[in-house]
């Protein structure tokens, strides 16, 4: 049952940075773009190979702006369910504990549960936000197309592959 709190924990971190890094990915492309409504001039000239430098993505920015939406330190209310967490799983193996531990252990762990769902709660307008992007998107290029196939495309191939990762996770119960 507490790996299934991990587990949860894990993946709304995972959701959040996919999330954040897929929207300033998105608002960083529309920033550089001089003309939108242009046609591409990747579409009209030949494809070049893609040489090894990628997105630069500033995870620092995003955590820090993830960090600021939520209102909490991501990082440090997960590290603060884990350690919970895992004083609780200690505390269950030692042998013949008492009813009124027991029910003790099992007050402190719906506590953690119930911190680990309102922040769900605050979470899921924001995933469900991201999976309407990814939407909005439309399929990824086809193996060999430039990235900008289409015009219009808010998000390069790899910031594309990142959001749709964040939109594919789900809550686990």
């Amino acid at each position: 049952m507490i790996d299934r709190f991990r587990d949860i924990a894990r993946a709304l971190v995972g959701v959040l940075l996919l999330g954040m890094a897929g929207a300033a990915a998105q608002t960083a492309q529309s920033q550089t773009s001089p003309n939108s409504g242009a046609p591409s001039q990747t579409a009209q000239a030949p494809a070049q190979p893609a040489g090894p430098a990628g997105p630069q993505i500033n995870i620092a920015e995003i955590t820090a702006r993830a960090n600021r939406d939520v209102g909490v330190n991501i990082e440090t209310a997960i590290n603060g369910w884990q350690h919970e967490l895992d004083r609780l799983e200690s505390a269950l193996q030692k042998p013949r504990l008492r009813y009124s531990e027991l029910n003790d252990l099992r007050d402190e762990l719906q506590h953690v549960r119930a911190g680990i769902e309102d922040f769900w709660k605050l979470l899921e307008p924001r995933l469900a936000a991201a999976k309407d992007q990814v939407a909005l998107l439309g399929p990824a290029p086809a193996a060999g197309q430039p990235e900008n196939w289409r015009q219009g495309s808010p998000l390069p191939t790899a910031e594309r592959g990142q959001a749709e990762r964040a939109s594919r996770c789900t809550r686990i119960s």
